[in-house]
C-alpha cells in the first residue's frame, strides 16, 4: 500500500511538472471555454489576424458601397486555384518519372533505348513548373483581393462613428473590405488628392497612392449593388462612386439642415 501512494505522488508530480513545461501556446490550444476545439482554419486564420483587423471588425455603420453577390472571377476562383494544383503537379510529375533521351543500345545493331535525363536536369524542369504554378497562384489570390466587397467612407469634415484614432479634419478615411483569404480588411487614412475614383467601362476603379508608397487598386462593380444600404441601377451606382466624398458631404448637411429646422419649429 505504501508503494502504491509512493508510485502515485510520484506520476502526480512528474504530470504536474510535464504540464508546466508545455509551451504556453500547447497549453491553450488544447481546449477552449464550453470544451470546444479549436479547428485547423481558426489556428491558420489567427496567424494573420492583426490588432487592426479586429478593431475594423467592429464597424457597425451601414457601408457606403456594398456588393450583393460575388463575382464570376471569385466564385471561380477555388476552381482555377484546384486546376494550377493539378497542372503543376503534373507537371513536376513527368518531369521527374518520364523525362527521357534516346541512348545507343548495349549491342552493336540493336536500336536506342530510352533512359531517364541526369537528375540535375529533371530536378531544374520540375522547379521550373513549380515556379510557374507559384506565379499563377498567387496572380489568382491577389484577383480576391482587388475585388470590392464593401466600402465605408468617413471623411474628415463629417462625424463618423468609427474612427481607430483622432483624424485630423484634412484627412480622410475609407476602408474597404475585399474577398482576400487573410486580410479582408483594409483602412486608409489620406488626403483627398491621394483618392482617385474613375470608370473603367462600365464599373469603376479606386486608385490609392499614399505618399512615399506603392500605387494601390481596387475594382467596384455597378451591377448587383447597393448605395447606403440601398439597391441602385449601374448608371446611378457609377454617379455615385465617381464622387463620393461630395455625395458624403451634401448627404451629411442635408441631415444637419433638417435636425436644424425641426429643433426651430420645436422651438
Amino acid at each position: 500500500m505504501a508503494s502504491l501512494c509512493r508510485w502515485s505522488s510520484v506520476y502526480l508530480s512528474s504530470t504536474i511538472h510535464w504540464q508546466s513545461l508545455r509551451p504556453p501556446l500547447a497549453r491553450c490550444c488544447r481546449g477552449l471555454p464550453h470544451g470546444r476545439q479549436m479547428s485547423l482554419s481558426s489556428r491558420v486564420k489567427g496567424a494573420f489576424k492583426t490588432p487592426e483587423s479586429e478593431v475594423l471588425d467592429k464597424i457597425t455603420s451601414v457601408p457606403f458601397y456594398e456588393l450583393s453577390n460575388p463575382p464570376l472571377p471569385i466564385q471561380l476562383n477555388w476552381l482555377f486555384l484546384f486546376l494550377d494544383a493539378v497542372f503543376t503537379g503534373a507537371g513536376v510529375a513527368l518531369a521527374w518519372r518520364y523525362w527521357t533521351y534516346k541512348v545507343p543500345g548495349d549491342e552493336e545493331g540493336a536500336p536506342p533505348k530510352s533512359e531517364l535525363r541526369p537528375a540535375n536536369q529533371r530536378l531544374a524542369l520540375a522547379c521550373l513548373h513549380i515556379g510557374i504554378g507559384s506565379v499563377v497562384a498567387l496572380r489568382l489570390i491577389n484577383v480576391r483581393r482587388s475585388y470590392v466587397r464593401k466600402l465605408w467612407l468617413f471623411p474628415g469634415s463629417v462625424p463618423a462613428n468609427y474612427r481607430r484614432a483622432t483624424v485630423l479634419p484634412s484627412l480622410d478615411t475609407t476602408v474597404v473590405e475585399n474577398y482576400s483569404l487573410f486580410n479582408p480588411r483594409v483602412e486608409f487614412t489620406l488626403e483627398r488628392n491621394a483618392y482617385r475614383f474613375t470608370g473603367h467601362k462600365q464599373d469603376a476603379m479606386l486608385r490609392l497612392t499614399p505618399p512615399g508608397g506603392r500605387e494601390d487598386g481596387f475594382v467596384l462593380l455597378t451591377e448587383g449593388v447597393q448605395i447606403d444600404g440601398k439597391p441602385v441601377s449601374r448608371d446611378e451606382a457609377l454617379r455615385e462612386i465617381l464622387n463620393p466624398f461630395q455625395q458624403s458631404k451634401t448627404k451629411a448637411h442635408s441631415k444637419k439642415k433638417k435636425r436644424s429646422t425641426i429643433s426651430t419649429a420645436a422651438s
